[in-house]
């Protein structure tokens, strides 16, 4: 009894822990893009717009920007999704000066 309930206990951190894996990379994605829209940001206005590219195969990001918040604001929204037994997402956004 003590062994199969390691093996399941085991088998559920195996699990966790591939599921932790793929978060902290969905992470990463999402953060480099809204860098690379950031540093855009710093040569000319971003237009309004949205956008998605593949990224290491098994994460999808997709990206948004609205234009016209107070203060003269743009809101940058990346969403990375991936597959699991279930589809997964993180969502990042942030606001940008322009």
């Amino acid at each position: 009894v003590g062994v199969m309930a390691y093996g399941k206990f085991s088998g559920n951190m195996m699990s966790q822990n591939n599921h932790s894996k793929k978060v902290t990379t969905a992470m990463l994605r999402g953060q480099e893009k809204l860098e690379d829209l950031k540093n855009q940001s710093t040569n000319a206005a971003l237009a309004t717009g949205s956008g998605s590219d593949t990224v290491d195969t098994n994460f999808t990001r997709s990206w948004t920007i609205a234009n016209g918040g107070a203060g003269n604001l743009t809101t940058v929204t990346v969403t990375v999704s991936w597959a699991e037994e279930t589809a997964q997402s993180v969502t990042l956004s942030t606001q940008i000066s322009q």
